[in-house]
């Protein structure tokens, strides 16, 4: 009888291969959660982009670009006209989200990825990044 409990027969294989599945379920999980968002505007035209401080309307023509590197906005602080387009850009390598606090807008931006919002209306609009703290911006719009 030692002899028949004394053996292997098969059960490590067995959790193994339980393993492996659970392994290979929880990446699918995570590849469909970081998946593009199919409503997300990608611009394929040449952006100026910002380094650091505040954008006036028409830096970049008519509008003004935001690029998202290191966990933050930059710059942090964009001024344009009514009618005007700002173009996010994600250059980081994880996702990231452009949602405004007043609801206006809310995007999920890929790596690699840019979304582009027109304001049609004066005011200020703050936004922020709703998987990363502290990630945090303002949009100025003018007459």
């Amino acid at each position: 009888m030692r002899g028949e409990y004394g053996r292997n027969r098969g059960g490590a294989r067995y959790g193994l291969s339980v393993l492996l599945v659970l392994m290979l379920a929880l990446m699918a999980v995570v590849l469909v959660a970081c998946g593009d968002d199919e409503n997300a505007t990608v611009i394929d035209d040449e952006t100026t982009q910002a380094t650091e401080g505040t954008t006036e309307a028409g830096a970049s023509g008519g509008g003004a670009t935001v690029t998202m590197q290191n966990n933050t906005f930059v710059p942090d602080t964009v001024q344009v006209s009514v009618g005007d387009t700002v173009t996010w850009t994600n250059e980081d390598s994880v996702d990231h989200t452009v949602t405004a606090d007043d609801g206006s807008f809310d995007q999920v931006v890929a790596p690699g990825a840019t979304f582009s919002y027109t304001f049609e209306e004066t005011g200020t609009y703050d936004y922020v990044c709703t998987i990363h703290a502290g990630m945090a911006g303002t949009v100025e719009v003018t007459e």
